[in-house]
């Protein structure tokens, strides 16, 4: 519904912007490790580049949408290794980085106390307990419950890589899968 929707009313058949904002987003991080230039004067300089070109126009949602599409394309096709690293980077700190719930009830403990009380180092060890569940289901030759509970976590994994300050509030389910492959190792 919301694709044909928004393509009717946006131009835009997507469900959201996230389609092209998320990689975009990718991108610039790959060329802030390359360039040491902060991502959002990355992005805003991408935006500021079509103003000029459209004459300072302001842009329609589908002209934002093509222009995230094309300058994420630009940069994975001219850099795919530093986007895949700064996808991988995302992905892994947003998976353990603690989530915005925690935050709002824990406001007062530093980071350093969050990280003594475990919150922190919870997905890391989740993480390789749930490694070790894969390869404890592969050695017993239970092929199928591993493809399927591994598919599930790196799912919920590769769904966090895409923009920063999420937290693990999208890894959340993931975590399920998770807990099923280390209670088998």
């Amino acid at each position: 519904g919301w694709i044909l929707r928004n393509g009717s009313v946006n131009g835009v058949y997507a469900q959201a912007m996230t389609s092209a904002s998320g990689p975009a987003n990718v991108a610039a991080l790959a060329m802030e490790h390359r360039t040491g230039r902060p991502y959002r004067e990355i992005e805003g300089e991408w935006f500021s580049q079509q103003s000029q070109r459209e004459q300072n126009r302001s842009l329609s949602l589908a002209e934002v949408y093509r222009l995230l599409q094309s300058e994420a394309a630009k940069v994975t096709r001219d850099f795919p290794l530093d986007v895949a690293r700064a996808y991988a980077n995302l992905a892994w700190e947003n998976i353990n980085e603690i989530d915005y719930l925690h935050r709002d009830l824990l406001p007062k403990l530093s980071p350093s106390t969050l990280s003594l009380l475990g919150y922190v180092n919870i997905g890391r060890m989740l993480f390789w307990a749930a490694l070790m569940g894969v390869a404890a289901l592969l050695w017993r030759r239970r092929f199928a419950p591993a493809i399927i509970l591994s598919l599930g976590f790196l799912y919920y994994a590769a769904l966090v890589g895409s923009f920063k300050w999420q937290g693990s509030r999208l890894f959340n389910p993931g975590l399920i899968f998770g807990a099923l492959l280390a209670a088998v190792a």
